[in-house]
Formats: structure tokens, sequence, C-alpha cells
């Protein structure tokens, strides 16, 4: 290691990098962790990760060194990118490759299970591109080492590179003959698979349930979604896999099962229909936890519920995490309505769950109880769920503006939007209304002011806040809200369609055809932002507003609605389905809308 000091480390802003290489060779862990994170921090390389990479190999026979994790480091690092340019992620791979002789020598004869599987897997990362007998090395091990795993893991890297192991289909070990029934799913996912391979994924799964944490390694979540997530082309394969391991005689797989069955589910639109039905077997599982992932995962797949209603009804006493209660109310079920109306009643707010967000004009029981539990409910974000909640299910504006006018000073943003969306029937709050127009909080203004605008339909007092400041997403919806009023704003509007940040373009777009109607330029700044997420959502619904002279959005529509694969593009949760369900159904609206009188 003496070479080490040929390197100019500190051009590379990796003083510490020789130190910690001398520690990993003289087997400090510690240092090696350390050294693991300037080297590929999380899959991004470093600026010394190449210049690394030939002590590392060498570091391999060190007497005291730990060659296992050493091989895993070098796998990440081919695997790795380097956010400063393509020339540093090929050199850190070039490098990595230089050292094949040393992975094949470890391969065919170093004692340790772990490090030959390591060895075999940092060799199937390399490529197909890399020879030097690779294949060749790879396949005598998936035949002829003794240990599973190592065989597994060889039959794992042939499949990286390209080839497959048909012959280890029958493999007298399970892990092994799953590996080879993965590679081969993966070769040609446009072609069925044959149906003793299938019967390996069923059987051989479950069989490896507490072995695949070795076929995966670092990429392992949990043993059947790891499968799944293999299988991820093939939705109806996925279905049917999930579908009988939840059958299954043994309790840790149909917990397995349980768990990964979102896999799928989220991602495959076909899929929620399919599966809803063995879910909702599952909620009667005698194993608890087979029954709480049953629950969650049935409880998020969306319209397909519909079917199994009552048998989330028969398991509504049962789920303390209010699951499916929100599915319930996502299904406009009157029994979830009078079952929430009577939680509100009660106070116990801590059971409402995602269920509040769900109510609309539907929801006739809990629109007699939200007005008087808004007040018997503590300050805070609760009390502010209550209020949007009693705007969207149409309680009486008699019974709610009283309340909203007392609780005006503490929870303005929610009783400012409420009482904007009643309009003119709210006229007898425009005190409370202009006290937090005048008032310090500068988003509270905003919404003040947009809201008396609704009520009186004089623009006066939001044009006098705007000509002050007409910054920020408060002051862009305003001027959206105010339409034709607000024209005077078009220019500065115009001069931010681009613009980097992540919002101005899109809400200054949206704006700007508000207030002049003119479609020409608005268009071209909405359509590379047409995806399932929030910013998404309102280019759209600008767009079905603007209607046929948006025609240049239907391709796009038209993909989103026909996609297999859900659209969302924001953490799935717990509503993941429900984001996609309904952002499908608002593309077909806008493609209405945008083919209307076309011929």
């Amino acid at each position: 290691m003496n070479d080490l000091a040929l390197v100019d480390w500190a051009a590379l802003t990796a003083e510490n990098v020789p130190d910690l290489l001398r520690s990993v060779a003289a087997g400090d862990s510690a240092a090696f962790d350390d050294l693991f994170g300037e080297l590929c921090d999380q899959g991004t390389l470093g600026e010394a990760t190449a210049s690394s990479v030939p002590f590392l190999i060498r570091i391999l026979d060190a007497p005291a060194a730990d060659p296992q994790s050493l091989l895993v480091l070098l796998t990440d690092i081919a695997s790795a990118s380097s956010p400063r340019g393509q020339h540093l992620t090929a050199a850190a791979r070039t490098a990595v490759t230089v050292g094949l002789p040393s992975y094949l020598r470890l391969l065919a004869a170093h004692p340790d299970d772990e490090v030959r599987a390591a060895a075999a897997t940092l060799i199937g990362a390399l490529g197909p591109a890399v020879a030097g007998g690779a294949s060749a090395a790879l396949r005598t091990a998936s035949v002829a080492d003794r240990a599973d795993r190592v065989r597994a893991a060889a039959v794992m890297a042939l499949g990286s590179r390209g080839d497959t192991a048909d012959d280890r289909l029958a493999d007298p070990a399970p892990l092994v003959r799953l590996a080879a029934a993965l590679v081969l799913s993966a070769a040609d996912t446009a072609t069925p698979l044959p149906g003793p391979v299938v019967q390996i994924l069923e059987r051989d799964a479950p069989d490896a349930l507490e072995l695949i944490e070795q076929l995966a390694g670092a990429d392992y979540d949990d043993a059947l979604v790891w499968v799944l997530r293999r299988l991820r082309p093939r939705w109806e394969l996925q279905v049917r896999l999930v579908t009988g391991w939840l059958r299954h005689p043994v309790e840790a797989v149909r917990e397995a099962a349980a768990y990964a069955a979102d896999e799928p589910l989220l991602l495959w639109r076909p899929a929620a229909a399919l599966l809803t039905g063995p879910l909702a077997d599952a909620l009667d599982d005698p194993a608890g936890k087979v029954r709480y992932w049953a629950r969650q995962h049935v409880a998020a797949a969306g319209s397909a519920t519909a079917a199994i209603a009552d048998r989330l009804w028969a398991a509504l006493p049962s789920d303390e995490y209010t699951g499916l209660l929100t599915a319930l109310c996502a299904l406009h079920d009157p029994r979830a309505d009078a079952h929430l109306a009577q939680i509100i009643a009660a106070g116990r707010l801590d059971r409402l769950g995602d269920a509040l967000k769900e109510l609309g004009p539907w929801a006739v029981a809990c629109r007699g109880v939200l007005a008087a539990a808004i007040e018997a409910t503590p300050p805070g974000h609760r009390r502010s769920s209550l209020i949007e909640a009693a705007g969207r299910a149409g309680t009486p504006a008699g019974e709610l503006i009283p309340v909203l006018r007392r609780q005006a000073a503490t929870h303005p943003d929610a009783v400012c939007q409420v009482l904007g969306d009643l309009g003119p029937g709210a006229a007898a709050a425009l005190p409370e209304l202009a006290a937090l127009r005048a008032g310090d909080n500068h988003r509270t203004r905003f919404q003040a002011a947009r809201a008396i605008w609704r009520i009186t339909g004089e623009p006066a007092g939001a044009l006098e806040l705007l000509r002050a400041d007409a910054h920020g997403a408060d002051a862009r919806a305003l001027i959206g809200d105010l339409g034709p009023a607000g024209a005077e704003f078009a220019g500065a509007l115009r001069a931010l369609f681009g613009s980097e940040d992540y919002w101005e373009p899109t809400e200054a777009a949206i704006a700007y055809w508000a207030v002049t109607g003119d479609a020409g330029p608005v268009v071209p700044v909405l359509l590379p932002h047409l995806e399932c997420n929030p910013r998404g959502r309102k280019a759209l619904a600008c767009l079905a507003e603007i209607g046929p002279d948006a025609a240049a959005a239907i391709p796009v529509l038209r993909a989103a609605v026909d996609a297999p694969l859900r659209q969302w593009k924001t953490s799935a949760g717990n509503n993941g389905v429900r984001q996609d369900e309904a952002w499908q159904a608002a593309c077909a609206a806008a493609l209405r809308s945008l083919e209307a009188d076309r011929s």
C-alpha cells in the first residue's frame, strides 16, 4: 500500500481515504463503513472512487480484510453513478472491471460461501460486455458449487449478463430453482411462462422464504415483495401468486403475501379488482398480522372495494386504524356516513383517520353534526379539518356561518376558504374577513381577499392588495380567481412562464388563462406538467377548461386514460389507488372537453 502516496488525494478532496484504506486492510469494520460512505454514498460515487478501486481489489487478499464486504462495495460502485458526470461513472466501472481475475478466483476457490456468492453477484453486475470467462465461471458455479446460496447467486448473475440457466430449474434446492425461474421470467416478458416455471414460483418462493435475502442482498425489502418486483411486468402472474400465497398453510407465508399484495395493487390498474376478493377472505385469517395487512391493502384498493363493501362493513369494528371507514366513505356508503356522524358527535376524533377528507354532499348524517363538533373540538388541525369538511358536506349556511365567524381569528385559512366557497350567502361574515385582510399574516390576507371577492363580487380590495404585493403562490391564486378583473397583471404572469421554479410557470399560466382567455401561450407551458400529482392536477383542470384549443394534450390524456400502470407520482400511502382513479376520471373528462366539436 506504499503507492497510495502516488495518488493526489488532496485534489480529489479525499485526504482521509488513504488512512481508511489502510485501516480496512487491517480489518477495521468502522473504517470500512466510513470508506463505503466516502466512495459510494447511497448509489452516488465520490470524487475519489475510481482512484480507490485498484486498492480495494488488492485488499481483497489482505489476511485481515473482509472480502465479502469489499465485494459488496465493489458491486455497488459498478452499479452507481456520479452527479459530476458520466466520465467519472465510466472510470469507476472500468476500474472495477479490471479486477475480474480476482473475482473469478474468489468464486472458484474461496472457502467462505458468502464470499463466493458475493463474487458471483459482482461478476454479474459487470454486465454482458465483460468477457474473460465470466459466463463460463458463473455457469460452472451454478451447477457445481456445494452451497445453495452460491449456485443461486451464480444463476442470478447469469441473468444480469443476459443469460438464463434453464437447467437449474431442476436443481434440488428451492432457492436455486426460484432464482432460475426469476431469471427466465425476466428474459422475455412478452411470452407467458411455462406452467412448470409458474409452479416453481408458487411453491419455491414460500419454501425459500427465509433464504431469499441471500438472493436479494442490498435490494432486500421483504421476501415476497422482492420476488414480485422481479416479476413486475407480469401483473397477472403477480396477482396469481399473491392469491395462492394468501391461502398457504404456513402463517409466515400468508403474512408475507398479505404484506406484499400492494406491489401489484398500487402499480397495475387491473389488479385491484382481482385482489380485493382474496384480501377480503384474509380479513378472517386466524393470524392477526395477516388480518392487519389485509385490512391495510383492501382499504387502499379504491373503487374495486365496492364489490366487497358488505365485508368491509362487517370488519369495521376490528379496524383500529380506520382505513376501512375511509374506504367506505370514498364509496359514499350511507352506513359509513351514519357511523362517522356518531363518532364525530361523540368527540372521538382520533378515530377519524382520513375519512373526513372523503366527505361531500352525499354525507347527510355528518352534515347535521359537523357545525356543533367544530366548537366542541380543541383548537388546532382537527378543528380546521372539521371546518373544511363542513364546507364540503354542505352544512347549512345558517348553522355554519355563525360558527365560522367565531373561528375566524383562530383558524383563518380554513374559515376563509369555506366562506369564499359559500359566496354571497356568507355576507354576514364580511367584518371578520375585512379584519383578516388587514392583518399581518401574508397567506391569510390573500385568502380573506379571495373570500370577500367571492361574496361581494367587488374586486377593489383584492386589487389593492395585489398592487402592493403580486408575488408568490397566494397572489397568483388570487389573480386567477379574479379572472378578467385581474387583467392588469397579465404581463407579470407571462414573464414567469420560463421560470425554473417548480410551481411558478404552472400557477402563472393558469392565472394568465383566467384573466385573458388566451390559450395560445398557456397550453405549451402546461403540457409538460400533465402528471398525477398536485401540480399536474391543476394543469389538467385548466386545460379541460380551455377545451378544444388545448387539443395538443389529447395524446397525453388518452395515454393516461388507457395506461395499465397507475399514474400517481407522489407518495402513495393508502390513497395511491384513489389518486390514480381520480386522475384517470379527470383525464377522461378533459378528453371529452378537448374533443368537443372536433370532426
